[in-house]
């Protein structure tokens, strides 16, 4: 992924409080990932607004993988704010905020947490992640099997 702050017209903005007093759940993810930071070895987590004019916040995690690398990635939360009536259907609007971020070659993560708290809510961030870094290491194994061959 591209370094966040690279060209200052496009790098994430902070979230405004009003949008953080609609989404009691944004906050309530932002804790169990402070939670979760020595259990998953992140290193950086910041609230932010990925892109410009679209008013949906992110998180914005970094990770300190075993190989010493660093690993960055947007979290983004589908809650009954940013879905359809179905509760699992993104809005047109995230759905759109996904493909730009996507166009900016940076990695994101969606995670379901409607009606999810507590314990479970934890679990669901913990898997979402873990797998996401999974793939992201499978992906690492394909390129080197790649250059072998």
């Amino acid at each position: 992924p591209k370094d966040v702050g690279s060209k200052t017209s496009k790098s994430p903005s902070n979230v405004p409080d009003y949008l953080l007093d609609k989404r009691p759940q944004f906050v309530c993810v932002g804790q169990i990932l402070k939670d979760l930071t020595e259990e998953l070895k992140i290193t950086k987590i910041q609230s932010k607004i990925p892109v410009r004019n679209i008013n949906i916040p992110s998180y914005w995690i970094e990770i300190k993988m075993t190989d010493g690398r660093k690993v960055t990635f947007w979290l983004d939360l589908l809650d009954k704010e940013a879905t359809m009536a179905d509760s699992k259907t993104p809005t047109a609007i995230l759905r759109l905020k996904m493909r730009l971020v996507r166009n900016m070659e940076q990695d994101f993560v969606l995670v379901n947490v409607v009606n999810k708290e507590g314990e479970e809510l934890k679990e669901i961030l913990r898997k979402a992640i873990k797998e996401h870094l999974e793939s992201l290491d499978s992906e690492s194994e394909d390129e080197i099997q790649g250059v072998i061959k």
